[in-house]
């Protein structure tokens, strides 16, 4: 039984998203002439210099400041699988490409609300871990004693590498893949980018990609530019103007004060609600 079901095709999306994508920034960007677009211009001979943060950058950075309530934590992603037969050699290659690739991968975030990207940074060393002498219990032990420690990193913003990489050696086959890396760097659009051409780097050791030709950094000050435009200035006095009357947020039960709790530790919950 097939479980297929009829999307459009790839061709078809394509000769539609000029239109998609004039509706979508529609109302934003430059007025030239009547018409609006957001230019996003490459600046090559600029791509070392600082840049201003992002407004969700910003709000991470605070987020590591420990004077603030559930504060000091990093917003970080951390991953880890049993995989079999990957060579820690090749892959600590295949990560030098995308490093050398991906510019934010060598970008630095400095507490005056801006980030630099390094032009050169020290061959990246994967961290291995032979656990392959080690009882079950001593490996079991091991690999939740490395669980806990990227589980909860806070990398410092200021000093190369952003990411943390590791392979722990179960057996002579089976390796434990463990990744961290800061939303400082990366966020969950531009993650899946990165690990597709990981892919590809490992697999293909010799492979060249066209070389990329806008940056973050020209992104990010595309959507500064907007900030000098008269429609950006009628929605900050709007939002301005409704902000005091917004209601508060919800006064949640507690059980103990917020400002008392100085290592914040995030799990998930989950549960299943009956229909009825």
């Amino acid at each position: 039984m097939s479980n297929k079901k009829n999307y459009p095709g790839k061709s078809g999306l394509t000769e539609k998203q000029d239109d998609l994508l004039a509706l979508l920034l529609e109302d934003e960007g430059i007025d030239t002439g009547g018409q609006k677009q957001f230019l996003i211009e490459p600046d090559p001979a600029g791509r070392y210099l600082p840049f201003p943060l992002t407004d969700m950058q910003q709000a991470y950075l605070i987020g590591r400041d420990p004077r603030f309530d559930l504060g000091n934590v990093s917003s970080h992603a951390y991953f880890e699988c049993n995989t079999a037969g990957l060579d820690p050699e090749r892959y600590q290659l295949a990560w030098r490409r995308l490093i050398e690739r991906h510019d934010m991968l060598r970008t630095l975030v400095y507490t005056d609300g801006y980030q630099q990207t390094l032009r050169d940074v020290p061959p990246f060393e994967l961290k291995v871990l032979d656990l392959r002498d080690k009882t079950p219990e001593e490996t079991e032990e091991a690999l939740l004693a490395v669980r806990e420690e990227m589980y909860h990193q806070i990398l410092p913003s200021n000093r190369w590498p952003l990411f943390d990489v590791r392979f722990s050696l179960i057996d002579e086959d089976r390796v434990r893949l463990h990744f961290s890396i800061d939303g400082l760097t990366s966020d969950v659009l531009g993650l899946p980018i990165m690990m597709r051409d990981l892919r590809m780097f490992y697999e293909e050791p010799q492979l060249t990609l066209a070389p990329l030709e806008i940056s973050f950094r020209d992104c990010v000050l595309a959507l500064k530019k907007l900030e000098q435009t008269e429609d950006y200035r009628k929605a900050e006095a709007y939002w301005g103007e409704r902000v005091p009357f917004l209601p508060p947020a919800p006064e949640l039960p507690l059980t103990k004060n917020l400002s008392a709790i100085t290592q914040p530790r995030f799990r998930r919950l989950q549960a299943t609600l009956e229909a009825d």
